[in-house]
């Protein structure tokens, strides 16, 4: 049996196209037994305005607020096949934990060989800690080489639950990719990928793929507060 208490990827009205607060966010994590919570809004790239000053004050929130460990965090949009990213160093410094996933890009540049250098590139970058949703059909890429890379960065490999849901013909992507990140020893994170307070904790979908993989417990860096907590400490950049 599985068990999350980190919520690795979450959204919330910073995005166009989410529907709850951060602090609404927050008290549902808690309702659902929850550690921790990571704030992971999307990067200017695919935002109505510009956001930067949202990745640049969340200082201002608790660490801990209603019992719930709150993280730093941003989904930043992988612009190209040379590791470019739509939020700056000076930004990136300021977070705990960073996702990079591919969003929209031109459709004529998209081919396996293009996505899959994107992602060997931005793996090289010490403030991205993990790729989110890379078992999305639209913009596959060679897994074995990019879980190797993430082997070899200590990188981070997301499981999707919403993909499940909102991005066709992601399951048998993502289970090659947890069954290459079981035998390269590299570590996953499960997520709801939520879009509203309502979706927080909901890995069922992520969970059934990983039962199927037959998925170490131990290679989950979200299983606990601790084990995710001490994943950051080990990045963790002067």
């Amino acid at each position: 049996m599985y068990s999350i208490k980190v919520d690795t990827h979450t959204h919330s009205v910073i995005c166009e196209h989410a529907y709850s607060t951060i602090e609404e966010n927050v008290r549902h994590a808690r309702q659902k037994g929850l550690k921790g919570i990571v704030s992971t809004d999307h990067g200017p790239d695919i935002s109505p305005f510009d956001n930067h000053l949202h990745f640049y004050n969340l200082d201002i929130i608790p660490t801990t607020f209603y019992g719930v460990r709150f993280f730093k965090g941003a989904e930043v949009n992988i612009l190209d096949n040379t590791g470019r990213v739509d939020l700056k160093e000076d930004y990136l410094k300021r977070l705990d934990f960073t996702l990079a996933g591919y969003h929209r890009i031109n459709k004529d540049l998209i081919n396996e060989k293009y996505i899959t250098e994107g992602y060997l590139k931005v793996l090289e970058n010490p403030y991205i800690h993990c790729l989110a949703h890379i078992g999305q059909p639209a913009y596959k890429c060679d897994y074995s080489l990019v879980v190797k890379q993430a082997k070899k960065y200590n990188k981070v490999i997301e499981i999707n639950n919403n993909s499940f849901h909102i991005r066709p013909g992601s399951e048998e992507n993502c289970l090659e990719v947890a069954k290459l990140c079981k035998e390269n020893g590299v570590y996953i994170a499960v997520s709801s990928d939520s879009h509203i307070a309502t979706m927080i904790g909901d890995y069922t979908k992520a969970f059934e793929l990983l039962k199927k993989a037959d998925f170490p417990k131990e290679l989950i860096v979200n299983r606990t507060l601790e084990s995710f907590t001490s994943y950051l400490k080990s990045m963790k950049k002067d």
